[in-house]
């Protein structure tokens, strides 16, 4: 089974630097520096990950591709203190008391997630699958 994270979240990356570097048209190789929101705290693999790593599966003879894992070693309150005292900008999924921007029906995710999920669906009028198993 494949995860949600690269199949939805990192794999859309490679082909975007593909088609931005052939564009670019150099006559050397690119260095492509690709950030990412990974907290080291979210999981154990992910407290395993570099903070700035070689992308080996992106990198080639034209791309040099680094990927930055910039809030890797934040806390989640030092992430959304980062966010209000630079008056950033945030999805509006977290103002519904949802902590993850995530899939609404994620198979990881448990019972009070689900019932506010459904819930934000319905107030939002969203679309949302019929049935859940």
């Amino acid at each position: 089974m494949q995860r949600s994270t690269s199949a939805l979240k990192r794999d859309p990356t490679g082909p975007v630097i593909t088609t931005w570097v052939r564009e670019l048209g150099l006559d050397r190789q690119a260095i492509v520096l690709n950030v990412i929101g990974v907290r080291g705290a979210e999981s154990a693999s992910r407290a395993l990950k570099a903070r700035l790593a070689l992308d080996t599966r992106t990198t080639s003879a034209n791309r040099l591709v680094l990927t930055w894992n910039i809030i890797h070693g934040l806390s989640e309150q030092e992430v959304w203190q980062d966010i209000t005292s630079n008056g950033l900008e945030y999805h509006p999924i977290y103002d519904t008391g949802l902590e993850r921007l995530s899939c609404v029906y994620c198979v990881l995710a448990g019972p009070d997630w689900l019932i506010l999920a459904t819930r934000v669906c319905f107030a939002l009028e969203l679309p949302h699958p019929q049935t859940f198993a």
